[in-house]
């Protein structure tokens, strides 16, 4: 199933790369839950992560229906309330500085330690922990309390900074992030990005609910909503992926 969510994820991302010029340090993410059904998927369409040098260091700034990013006419509720970090390729030292937008209080660490659904992915994100099935990212940031109204809504943005392992440097950490989101078996030489967001309406209504979401195969840049839209409903019918101490 995961394997062929992330063929029509990829296929939406390269349709929409033929629409505009491409980015290679921006990125877009896919729901590997779906507690919040097409929920998910629509609010993925708003989602983004931008990749940029900042100094001697690497920034990913992550953002909710802001530019850069995606933006859609209508962005629906959400709220990114935490990120982690699978980096097996080894290439990110330590986590230098957060850089939280207007409205946003991110704070490192916090609970819980991984990706929330991360045992969905193949491999599962994060590493063994040696305590059974458990299993650790490598580093992670979370909303401070209260986590909905701390974490990233719509419009909103944060940033985390990170130094390098050396040799590494920019190019090398994208390799690294087009490597983990092409290919969701890849176990080593990656570097994986998982986000949790709160805050979603299932589109039968009921209570709100969370999802988890991966970075998208291939690197995709902002396009219309209505072109996305259109694009994911053409894909979706032709169907029928060091703890920071």
């Amino acid at each position: 199933m995961l394997a062929k969510r992330v063929y029509v994820y990829a296929v939406l991302m390269a349709a929409c790369l033929c629409l505009s010029n491409v980015r290679a340090d921006m990125f877009g993410f896919m729901p590997i839950s779906h507690n919040a059904g097409a929920t998910a998927d629509a609010v993925a369409a708003q989602l983004s992560l931008e990749v940029t040098q900042s100094g001697p260091n690497v920034l990913f700034t992550f953002r909710n229906n802001l530019a850069p990013g995606f933006v859609v006419p209508s962005p629906l509720q959400s709220s990114i309330t935490g990120a982690w970090f699978d980096d097996r390729a080894d290439i990110l030292s330590s986590l230098m500085g957060i850089s939280n937008g207007t409205g946003v209080s991110f704070s490192p660490g916090g609970n819980p330690d991984n990706l929330p659904s991360g045992n969905n992915l193949t491999p599962p994100f994060g590493h063994p922990t040696g305590q059974g099935n458990k299993r650790v990212a490598d580093f992670w940031a979370t909303a401070d309390s209260p986590t909905a109204s701390k974490g990233v809504n719509a419009g909103e943005q944060f940033g985390l900074s990170f130094s390098y392992v050396a040799p590494a440097d920019l190019a090398t950490v994208l390799a690294a992030l087009n490597a983990g989101a092409g290919n969701p078996t890849a176990d080593t030489d990656t570097l994986r990005i998982g986000i949790h967001v709160q805050q979603l309406i299932p589109p039968t209504g009921g209570p709100v609910t969370s999802d988890a979401f991966v970075l998208t195969p291939p690197p995709a840049v902002p396009v219309p909503a209505a072109v996305l839209l259109g694009v994911l409903g053409l894909t979706t019918a032709g169907c029928r992926l060091r703890r920071f101490a």
